[in-house]
């Protein structure tokens, strides 16, 4: 029989493992046979919750049965003595349409991580995760806790379920804003108009048209963001977070992280780890300018590397 101080106990332990994780643990991955994609929590991430919230929680499992190209078993995680039970299944071999092997591990390893993440999720371990537009709300929000490649991974995750997620709010500047502003009162203090001496008027001065000059900042990252075929209203979205209306009122050095944030944005989903597309973009984008390449010319180069990357990998 369970005492009243172990429910107490029990529900305490329950309430701290529901909470989200923090921000920078999450992950994105396309769902099998789908183009869409999910934020999720690698296993190991979750048994270091049960670590830090449980200890002494336990683990188990049933005999491993195969039907199809399926592997299916039952894990429990047991708490205080209380336990609670999920089944897990794994494709035994998933191919992609090129014909190439997608999974990785044996389907004995695979079929352990997604036992443990069932079951944990019983517990209320990463179970907000069910809901994806929460998750990426709860992401969008914490933007400032992201690498660049995780940023970009939330903005099409944004666009993927159709999420109206706005900047944080901005008290208005009435310098900007004048029609914020009351009309002033006129305080009649000149003698009435019969009274005053008719002033002689001069022509209009006819105003001179100047040619608009674009600022360097404001083409280079059009350009950019035209090559990857970028949406600008994401980088509307970005400038309002710098407290901006254009590239060219920020320094050099803060274009520098939107321009990153564009390309590794297109390839998020060209690299099995997102640190391994950050590298890349390093070595042949911001090396390359540094030794005096032109960028244009550096990103379609690096373009072309990634594509014969792939080509390469299809053909072996």
């Amino acid at each position: 029989m369970i005492t009243s101080e172990i429910k107490d106990e029990l529900r305490r332990i329950q309430a701290e493992l529901k909470k989200p994780f923090p921000a920078n643990l999450h992950e994105v991955r396309e769902l099998p046979g789908s183009s869409k994609k999910w934020v999720f929590l690698r296993w190991q991430t979750i048994r270091e919750r049960l670590d830090e919230i449980a200890p002494d929680w336990m683990s188990d499992y049933s005999e491993i049965q195969y039907i199809g190209n399926d592997a299916i078993c039952r894990c429990g995680i047991a708490i205080l003595g209380v336990r609670k039970e999920a089944i897990a299944s794994v494709p035994i071999s998933l191919q992609s349409k090129a014909g190439n092997e997608m999974t990785r591990g044996s389907a004995a390893d695979r079929l352990a991580a997604e036992g443990l993440k069932n079951a944990a999720e019983c517990w209320g371990v990463g179970r907000y995760l069910d809901d994806q537009p929460f998750t990426i709300s709860y992401l969008w929000e914490r933007m400032s806790e992201l690498d660049d490649a995780m940023c970009g991974q939330v903005r099409l995750l944004s666009e993927q379920y159709k999420l109206r997620l706005k900047a944080a709010a901005v008290e208005p500047d009435i310098k900007k804003s004048p029609e914020l502003l009351s009309k002033p009162v006129r305080h009649n203090l000149l003698p009435q108009a019969s009274q005053q001496p008719k002033q002689q008027q001069l022509p209009a001065r006819k105003e001179v048209t100047k040619p608009s000059v674009v600022h360097p900042q404001d083409s280079r990252v059009r350009q950019i963001r035209e090559i990857f075929n970028y949406p600008r209203d994401l980088v509307v979205e970005w400038l309002q977070f710098q407290d901006a209306d254009r590239p060219s009122q920020l320094e050099p050095k803060i274009v520098n992280e939107l321009v990153k944030t564009i390309c590794l944005t297109w390839a998020a989903d060209k690299f099995e780890h997102s640190n391994h597309a950050a590298n890349s973009y390093q070595k042949h984008i911001v090396d390359a300018v540094a030794n005096g390449a032109d960028e244009v010319a550096a990103i379609q180069g690096w373009i072309n590397h990634i594509a014969n990357q792939k080509v390469e990998a299809t053909i072996k």
